[in-house]
């Protein structure tokens, strides 16, 4: 005999409750929604592995760029958002990592403040 449990909805966090790390997240969320952002996009249109873009553009000096766009996937390990640069590190699923640094010069103050 199975016993049937009714559904109950997850209560929602109130900022009062939530950790100060809880309280940005949320913050972040909400201004991208007030921008018709999605904030929690369902995929991302991915056109090279980490591996790939590693051996294409290994040969890079750092700030070189070749003028190729790439759209990458892959989890954040690590940010590191200080005042005007970015640096982010994503890893794949096989272990490859690759960094990334998003400039204030480059990609404009609300930008680099949605990182």
């Amino acid at each position: 005999m199975t016993r049937e449990h009714p559904a109950t909805p997850a209560q929602p966090i109130e900022p009062a409750d939530a950790s100060e790390q809880m309280r940005v997240r949320m913050e972040k969320r909400a201004k991208l929604l007030e921008r018709g952002m999605e904030p929690y996009p369902v995929g991302v249109e991915r056109t090279h592995t980490l591996s790939e873009i590693r051996e294409k553009s290994g040969h890079l000096e750092p700030d070189e760029t070749t003028g190729d766009i790439a759209g990458v996937s892959g989890r954040v390990v690590f940010v590191r958002n200080p005042d005007k640069l970015c640096f982010a590190t994503l890893q794949e699923g096989n272990g490859t990592r690759l960094q990334a640094m998003l400039s204030l010069a480059n990609v404009g103050e609300e930008a680099l403040a949605d990182w």
